[in-house]
């Protein structure tokens, strides 16, 4: 008998709370004193060089890895693939530009190179004295194209 009243006790004044709150939340409410909500800005898109498939697109994690490898080889076989929003297609060239998204090692073209310096670098292997000179690094931002 005594564990029941023990409980009793213990439950009762969290419970008080629990009431006490929501009574003072729906009186914010009948007054108007709730917050007004504000629109927060929509990020910029980072995507880093060689993501081609935006899994790390505002930290959804992933990266470079293997499946950027998939994509890739899918576009080189001509294979229909995407979108994966917010990216630009693979091939995309933007306008005024001479970088092509997908390109990996900034050669100006998309191909077996471009497969195999992602595999490296998911698989932790130097990649950076295969790129031009000029080139993001393979993981960085902003990947050129975008």
């Amino acid at each position: 008998m005594r564990f029941q009243s023990l409980v009793v006790y213990a439950l009762v004044p969290s419970f008080a709370l629990v009431v006490t709150m929501l009574i003072g939340l729906s009186r914010a409410s009948v007054r108007g004193d709730e917050p007004t909500a504000t629109p927060t800005p929509s990020p910029v898109p980072e995507i880093g060089q060689g993501d081609v498939n935006c899994t790390n697109f505002w930290g959804q994690g992933g990266g470079v890895a293997a499946d950027d490898a998939l994509a890739l080889l899918l576009y080189l076989a001509g294979v229909p693939q995407g979108p994966f929003p917010p990216c630009p297609p693979i091939g995309f060239v933007k306008q005024n530009s001479v970088s092509v998204f997908g390109d990996v090692n900034c050669d100006g073209m998309i191909d077996g190179h471009d497969v195999l310096l992602v595999i490296r670098h998911s698989a932790g292997l130097p990649t950076h004295a295969h790129q031009q000179q000029s080139c993001t690094p393979i993981g960085a931002w902003p990947a050129p194209g975008t």
